[in-house]
């Protein structure tokens, strides 16, 4: 069973209080996580304009696993338009 694990490198650039970003990641996650992600805000809390995300994937086959991970980017980056996405490292393992 495969399983990925990814390193997400957010800007939110409209974003001037803690309390913006974390409205607009709460909002992100929880659209991700409707995809049975397991996903966290790892690095950079205190910063007003960047986010840290890691998350961990597990799916039926390989072929899925990749549908999964380009359907994460594409939430990112066509339904969050308010966020840039500036890295999307990503690592696939299989048990």
């Amino acid at each position: 069973m495969p399983f990925a694990y990814c390193k997400i490198s957010l800007h939110l650039p409209e974003c001037h209080s803690l309390k913006q970003k974390r409205s607009v990641l709460a909002t992100l996650m929880t659209k991700m996580r409707q995809l049975n992600i397991s996903l966290i805000e790892s690095a950079q809390q205190d910063s007003w304009q960047f986010a840290t995300l890691d998350l961990v994937l597990v799916a039926g086959s390989q072929a899925i696993l990749d549908q999964q991970l380009a359907e994460v980017e594409k939430i990112i980056t066509k339904h969050f338009l308010q966020v840039q996405l500036l890295n999307f490292s990503k690592e696939s393992y299989l048990s």
